[in-house]
């Protein structure tokens, strides 16, 4: 039976609870009940139950404070709050401070109670089978076996242990056979942007995490080993021993790396994308295919994220219809949108070019060439234009290390579009020095050097002498568009920027001279498109 706890302060509220469905009936006991937070962190810890049920408005110790000092006293319970009040402040608190779910009294029936507690109760069980793995897992650590158990397999990968292969795998009891192998390279997804939500001492708890979790897939699938890399890589050696068919062989794989993909995303909603060898006959060939099997992950690009590819998917591809790195056209293109201002043509420049990529299944390191050569076209205008480099680059790591940290070719595109259109930007603010009146270059002057406070077409005309009417009459003949919109796409640019900087998102809209965040908000998603969020996510990902 799994234990439930109940603790409300209003007697007809824990009434209702107990008899809102037949516990005991659906595999559930109420161990305990309390009335106010004091007393039921005492029963809690007696109890230890494994639902706990809490009101969130009550005297004393709210429901928020409870959840947060119960989580220390039983870890593993799962927590439900509920109130008669729907308080988004409340739900966010008592989500923060571990809860599962959220309900509210009188909305709460029979059926959505069942169906919580249900998923709840699976939860539970799936907790509790990976808590024996972890025990089975820690006893292994202990010993010393599991890590004398990797640094053969990646000796053995690297080719120093290949003529000794079966003896070695008896030796040191790894099950694998030494025939049939397949070896897949694996890699999480997005892992960059992943470490960065986290603390050096989060991070190592996460990949301990993953760590734990595929030892015990591969445990429970056999005859399957793997070693972890660096920055979220993983290798799995797969071996198939007496197995004839090639087709057998593979369609075994492929299940065995979907297990593993499946289960690793139940647990840490993370997906994994992975490249797999062609089928190695004998040990003694193991380090060719471990090498295959690496690029066959980086050659799978293409794909995007989540994916598994297999080297005879990649088999028709050896000779790349695409040339390494820029073409001549490619590059005429782009520095002639760039010289003449087209922002369109670069864009749409940038887009065939990955488009070509992606079509034609290009391997890495094409796609890497590519890339090098277009931060060096950047480079080039750069120096050519006298502009400093701070301007478009505005991450502090060098751009050569940056786009390694993308992983699919649409990520890689939206990175060198807002690298482009930087460039673009600043050699159109380049430009405020020539082609305009007296008037409208002190107004733009001002405008740039206060953009962050409330000024206006009125404060604006009064500090370069002018009328109002005049001022507008002047921008839309000069700058091909009115003063609020060339006003506003300053504050973007420069909340852009700061977006880039790290600056929060409570403290962007003032920063960048937006009084009303509802009103930023909409502007900032006329001009690029997206949400400020979702530009960060998206335009700025794997930036640190």
């Amino acid at each position: 039976m799994i234990k439930v706890f109940i603790l409300d302060d209003e007697t007809i509220a824990r009434i209702n609870l107990r008899h809102l469905i037949n516990w005991e009936k659906e595999g559930y006991v109420i161990c305990g009940e309390a009335d106010n937070g004091a007393d039921a962190l005492k029963k809690a810890e007696e109890l230890q139950p494994d639902i706990i049920f809490t009101d969130m408005n009550m005297a004393g110790m709210n429901g928020v404070e409870f959840i947060n000092q119960v989580k220390r006293i039983v870890p593993s319970a799962k927590i439900i709050a509920f109130s008669a009040f729907d308080d988004f402040e409340f739900v966010r608190q008592s989500l923060k401070e571990g809860a599962v779910d959220y309900l509210i009294k009188y909305r709460m029936d029979a059926g959505s109670l069942l169906s919580m507690l249900e998923s709840i109760k699976n939860s539970i069980r799936t907790e509790s089978i990976e808590r024996q793995k972890n025990d089975r897992i820690r006893e292994m650590a202990t010993s010393g076996k599991a890590l004398v158990q990797k640094n053969v397999i990646m000796n053995s990968l690297n080719g120093y242990l290949k003529d000794n292969f079966a003896a070695i795998i008896k030796e040191y009891e790894i099950d694998l056979d030494d025939k049939n192998l397949i070896i897949a390279a694996s890699r999480i997804d997005d892992f960059y942007s992943i470490k960065e939500k986290f603390n050096t001492q989060e991070r190592a708890v996460f990949i301990q995490t993953v760590d734990n979790i595929l030892t015990g897939i591969c445990e429970d699938i056999g005859k399957t080993v793997y070693v972890g890399m660096d920055e979220g890589k993983y290798i799995f050696l797969m071996s198939f021993g007496d197995i004839l068919s090639e087709a057998a062989i593979y369609s075994r794989a492929i299940t065995n790396i979907g297990t593993i993909e499946g289960t690793v995303k139940r647990f840490l909603n993370v997906t994994l994308s992975f490249g797999l060898s062609g089928i190695c006959p004998v040990a003694a060939k193991i380090d060719e295919y471990y090498r295959e099997a690496r690029k066959v992950l980086d050659d799978g690009y293409f794909k995007g994220s989540n994916y598994i590819v297999q080297k005879r998917e990649l088999a028709c591809n050896e000779t790349p219809r695409r040339n390494t790195g820029l073409s001549a056209a490619e590059e005429k293109n782009l520095l002639g949108g760039i010289r003449n201002s087209k922002k369109d043509g670069v864009i749409k420049t940038l887009v065939d070019i990955f488009r070509s990529m992606k079509e034609n299944k290009c391997p890495f390191d094409t796609v890497k060439m590519t890339c090098i050569d277009l931060i060096n076209l950047l480079s080039r205008v750069i120096k050519e234009f006298n502009i400093s480099s701070g301007k478009v680059f505005t991450s502090t790591s060098s751009p050569y290390d940056d786009f390694k940290k993308f992983e699919n070719l649409e990520e890689l595109l939206n990175y060198f579009k807002f690298l482009y259109t930087a460039l673009l930007d600043v050699l159109e603010q380049n430009k405020l020095n020539s082609g305009y009146s007296p008037i409208i270059k002190k107004s733009i002057d001002y405008i740039i050097n206060n953009y962050h406070s409330d000024i206006s077409l009125s404060s604006v005309a009064e500090k370069v002498n002018v009328t109002p009417q005049y001022l507008s009459k002047l921008f839309k003949e000069e700058c091909n568009e009115g003063f609020t919109y060339y006003l506003n796409s300053i504050r973007i640019e420069q909340a852009k920027q700061m977006l880039a900087e790290g600056i929060n998102f409570k403290d962007l809209a003032p920063k960048a001279g937006f009084n009303n965040y509802t009103y930023f908000f909409t502007v900032f998603k006329e001009f690029t498109g997206m949400t400020p969020h979702q530009y960060e996510k998206t335009i700025l990902k794997g930036k640190i």
